[in-house]
């Protein structure tokens, strides 16, 4: 037997997935959306329960994780950004977190699904759930319909070199109403 052999490692000398660059906008088909939940790493009596959402194209895939709002983390609760303009301190609000998931999936749902984008739009679909896991049913019901749809999709580098979706994306208009400020899914 040889000391230095190849045998436990043939076939695995290239990856065999490869992750959507970030800072580029990528030509992409919706895989799927999926529920998943998973234990803690630093908790391991957490479990996380999420939406995961996949996109893939010949160069790659990117997965994007939706987790949980929680009320006592203050996910449902708008906020408000200070900033100075002009030489005075100013504040504008900022959407809660739960508005700025459900703005992403509505993203999403226009993008791979725009006839019940549209629905939705016009009030002829109401889309609601009472739990979280109501949600996901609901959110990858719709979604799994579009599979194979194809799409853009511009995602940004992160602090540790991987793409992902922009995380500054909404804003309130002056009546009160949340809004996407950057399209980052879809052919626009």
């Amino acid at each position: 037997m040889s000391l230095f052999s190849f045998d436990n490692t043939a076939g695995a000398s290239q990856s065999s997935t490869n992750l959507l660059e970030g800072n580029k906008i990528h030509d992409v088909t919706f895989e799927e959306a999926t529920m998943e939940d998973f234990q803690g790493r630093q908790d391991p009596n957490a479990t996380y329960k999420v939406i995961k959402l996949k996109f893939k194209n010949e160069d790659g895939t990117f997965e994007h994780s939706i987790f949980e709002p929680i009320k006592d983390r203050g996910d449902f609760d708008r906020g408000v950004r200070e900033f100075v303009k002009d030489g005075k301190q100013q504040s504008m609000p900022t959407p809660s977190n739960v508005e700025v998931m459900m703005l992403l999936i509505k993203h999403v749902i226009d993008a791979v699904r725009p006839e019940a984008g549209a629905k939705i739009d016009s009030g002829e679909v109401s889309l609601g759930a009472k739990t979280w896991d109501e949600l996901r049913k609901v959110v990858t019901e719709i979604l799994n319909k579009g599979k194979g749809a194809k799409t853009k999709i511009k995602l940004l580098t992160d602090n540790k070199g991987y793409g992902r979706f922009p995380g500054f994306f909404t804003g309130i208009s002056r009546d009160g109403k949340c809004y996407v400020r950057d399209n980052f899914i879809g052919n626009k």
